[in-house]
């Protein structure tokens, strides 16, 4: 009798590509990453999580079409991620499309406001359509978030 049934054997082949992609990106292998990024979605095509990864290697590689068409799969899947929504604005902010980039950032940022840098995406779009107390409230925001996060850093490091 096997240890394992095949549907877990299923579920850690899946983990397995997942979690080696995330340490070979980790490490800057980004190549390594696609390869087992790419074999988990063969296995799972509607993963949101690894939509975004392929999506964010896209991005970060100056493919703004391949993320933008993986960014669309993973929010037909999950329109409300806030993850997703966040890059798909990266995207079209790179791609000088601000007023579209405007519906997923601020979506990105309605559902995760504790991320600055959502906010600082939010007030980049909002600059670039010149909305300027819109954007000084978004990058107060972020700044205030930043703070915020470096003061918990700080009180983190043990004193002598």
């Amino acid at each position: 009798t096997p240890l394992y049934s095949s549907a877990a054997s299923d579920v850690y082949k899946r983990q397995l590509h997942y979690s080696l992609g995330l340490a070979y990106l980790k490490a800057g292998r980004g190549d390594d990453a696609r390869a087992a990024f790419e074999t988990e979605l063969r296995r799972s095509p509607k993963d949101v999580s690894t939509l975004w990864y392929l999506a964010y290697l896209d991005e970060q590689a100056g493919r703004l079409d391949g993320a933008r068409k993986r960014l669309d799969s993973a929010l037909a899947a999950d329109p409300g991620s806030a993850d997703a929504n966040a890059l798909l604005g990266r995207v079209l902010l790179k791609q000088g499309k601000p007023a579209e980039a405007l519906k997923p950032l601020e979506t990105a940022v309605a559902r995760d406001p504790a991320d600055g840098d959502k906010h600082y995406q939010l007030a980049r779009a909002y600059q670039q359509l010149g909305r300027k107390e819109d954007a000084a409230r978004e990058f107060t925001e972020y700044q205030r978030l930043k703070t915020e996060a470096q003061e918990r850093e700080r009180a983190l490091i043990l004193k002598p």
